[in-house]
């Protein structure tokens, strides 16, 4: 719990300054020339997460994407190395790569291989991880960031797990995101 906190106080410490940006624009009737997104979340890196995603324009206002995570859990005597990758999609309230506030969506495979330090047995844990989010990008020339939150849903199956209590871990919980990016 300690290390959400201290990856939210950062986060938002992070983000103070582009709070403060004038964001205000005259070119809305223009659309972005930019059709691809590569974003990753420096404040997850803190916490031992690694992200990286891309966003492809659809539409003036819809990205669609690959993502990929990794992660290590540790719970007690279980530790667990977590890979998740799927599909990121992305609505933007005014236009997709310029200042705006957007909605997005993910659908994520989720496989963890754990081991109990103690008993030295191994599982692998798979099942799905889905959300939403509401954020807000803000754009300057090709860097970005964007900030959101929302729910995250997680759903693993827990049939052949032995070594780890996999309720623990799925379920609806709040989501933050973090991303810097580069848009070309």
């Amino acid at each position: 719990m300690l290390k959400k906190l201290m990856a939210l106080t950062a986060t938002l410490f992070l983000a103070a300054p582009a709070m403060g940006q004038n964001t205000s624009r005259t070119d809305f009737d223009e659309p972005s020339d930019k059709t691809l997104n590569i974003r990753l979340n420096p404040v997850g890196l803190l916490y031992g997460v690694s992200s990286l995603g891309l966003d492809f324009t659809l539409s003036e206002r819809f990205t669609l994407g690959p993502q990929v995570a990794f992660y290590e859990l540790e719970d007690g005597n279980n530790d667990a190395d977590v890979l998740s990758y799927g599909a990121r999609g992305q609505f933007f309230f005014d236009q997709t790569y310029t200042d705006s506030w957007y909605l997005a969506g993910t659908l994520d495979f989720v496989n963890a291989e754990t081991e109990n330090s103690a008993t030295f047995e191994e599982d692998d844990v798979t099942g799905f991880s889905t959300s939403l989010l509401l954020g807000y990008m803000w754009m300057w020339d090709t860097v970005n960031m964007q900030l959101g939150a929302g729910l995250q849903n997680t759903e693993l199956d827990d049939a052949t797990a032995t070594t780890i209590d996999t309720a623990s871990i799925s379920g609806l919980e709040p989501v933050a995101e973090f991303n810097f990016g580069l848009a070309f």
